[in-house]
């Protein structure tokens, strides 16, 4: 494993849009020659990050997660106005989200 898909990033911020997508049939074979599993779909969440605002999408994989109250929380949509610390680890480019901790919401002030 390359030193960077083990390094764990930590990204703070928003999820504004969820979208399910499906393995492409490249991914599908992939796997099948390495006898892994893969899920049926997986999330790709657009985000607004803090810390780093070049990244704009994490993947979720559900078997990737330390916790399945994520994936669940995912499913029934309980993110909106809500502000994260995502602990990613990044594969190729592409942000997988690994686990997640909730954080209070950023005070706007009204000056």
């Amino acid at each position: 494993m390359a030193k960077r898909q083990q390094y764990l990033y930590e990204l703070i911020g928003t999820i504004q849009e969820k979208r399910t997508k499906k393995p492409s049939q490249k991914a599908k074979q992939k796997a099948q020659e390495r006898s892994q599993r893969l899920d049926e779909f997986f999330y790709k969440l657009e985000i607004i990050c803090e810390n780093k605002p070049q990244v704009n999408k994490i993947f979720v994989f559900k078997n990737s997660l330390v916790s399945e109250k994520i994936w669940k929380d995912l499913e029934e949509s309980n993110y909106y106005d809500k502000r994260y610390l995502f602990f990613c680890h990044n594969y190729k480019g592409l942000y997988r989200l690994v686990n997640w901790k909730e954080l209070k919401l950023k005070e706007v002030s009204h000056d």
